[in-house]
């Protein structure tokens, strides 16, 4: 007797972030409320572009100090219970966001104020 999509679902594990950040995959993926979701690899046109974006942002980041840039697939979770972390292209944290992050943490977290 084969399985309905609906029980599968319903048998289908959520992974933490950290588990997901532990897997060795061989694909860009990005974890969406728990299920991992393959991303294409980008191509040049792409990146070029989050390079230059990149260089204008870490200009005005260090003439201003507001925060750090992080750019080239930075993970960022942005969603706990069940978790979602994206690796962005670019990224930017304000030094007021940083000091809440765990020192030598896998991922920026930017999670909703409660």
């Amino acid at each position: 007797m084969a399985a309905t999509a609906e029980a599968l679902v319903q048998e289908e594990e959520l992974l933490t972030f950290e588990e997901f950040a532990a897997l060795e995959l061989d694909h860009p993926a990005d974890l969406v409320e728990g299920r991992m979701v393959p991303m294409p690899r980008n191509n040049p046109t792409h990146s070029r572009l989050v390079a230059r974006l990149g260089g204008i942002l870490d200009a005005y980041s260090i003439r201003t100090t507001f925060g750090e840039v992080y750019a080239g697939d930075v993970a960022v979770i942005t969603k706990r219970d069940p978790d979602t972390g994206r690796g962005a292209d670019v990224a930017v944290a304000s030094h007021e966001t940083l000091k809440d992050q765990p020192p030598n943490a896998a991922a920026l977290q930017v999670l909703p104020q409660s």
